[in-house]
């Protein structure tokens, strides 16, 4: 390893689900930046659950997952149906 290289301060199970591209900028960042970006990613995790539980009951998946181009979409063709 090489001197700028550092330990990283993240769950194992995030660790696992990165990049090696994330994981090698990140290994430079100190403990504070790495927290940081643990903080930034648990806001913006989405629940598969409650996309699943809003696609059932009112076709508003796509927009919870913030794709909005989709949710038009899925709007304009009733639901992907081509109507």
């Amino acid at each position: 390893m090489s001197e700028q290289a550092r330990e990283l301060y993240l769950p194992e199970h995030l660790v696992r689900t990165l990049p090696s591209a994330v994981r090698n900028t990140l290994c430079r960042l100190p403990a504070e930046r790495q927290q940081e970006f643990v903080d930034y990613y648990r806001r913006r995790r989405k629940s598969l659950g409650t996309a699943y539980l809003l696609w059932l009951l009112l076709g508003w998946h796509y927009a919870y997952l913030g794709r909005w181009g989709w949710q038009i979409l899925f709007w304009l063709t009733a639901g992907g149906f081509l109507v």
